[in-house]
């Protein structure tokens, strides 16, 4: 999960702090498929960050898999739900693949726009909320979703993740 140094500079915590956890073994489902009532990913984080001078928040929520195959399942999952409702933004390709949608204003909410990434066994989900304040919402959420790679890519390679948006 990125904290709030690998933010760009203006950036403040929001209302969700950042916090993970790991799914107990006992609800895990096993490697080879799904049982009824387990959990397919196997640790999960959340964050949120509120982008300067008002102009939105971004929400964070990652979600690690046992393995490539199952995390690539879960993507075209999340793929297939985003669609519904919403339209896709063209962005350009982040990680192993990635997919963006403008999601419409509803009664209760201002426009938003969602990014998911996957890089190996971990999804992430952005959603650049009040995405109407700030007219280049869509290239911060992608500037976030590249730091975002990035920093999966060097956990995954066991590094300490440093990278950080400019």
């Amino acid at each position: 999960m990125p904290d709030l140094q690998s933010m760009p500079v203006g950036w403040k915590s929001g209302v969700t702090r950042l916090s993970a956890r790991e799914v107990p073994q006992e609800k895990r489902c096993p490697r080879g498929g799904d049982s009824p009532g387990c959990w397919l990913h196997w640790s999960t984080g959340t964050v949120q960050y509120k982008a300067p001078g008002d102009s939105g928040s971004v929400d964070w929520y990652l979600a690690a898999y046992p393995d490539r195959q199952v995390a690539g399942r879960a993507f075209e999952n999340r793929k297939t739900a985003g669609a519904s409702g919403a339209r896709e933004v063209a962005m350009p390709r982040v990680g192993d693949e990635s997919v963006a949608y403008a999601e419409p204003r509803a009664a209760y909410a201002e426009p938003s726009i969602v990014m998911t990434v996957r890089v190996g066994t971990v999804i992430a989900a952005m959603t650049y909320q009040d995405a109407e304040k700030n007219p280049d919402s869509a290239q911060v959420l992608l500037s976030l979703a590249r730091v975002q790679a990035k920093r999966l890519q060097q956990a995954a390679l066991g590094e300490v993740p440093t990278a950080a948006a400019g």
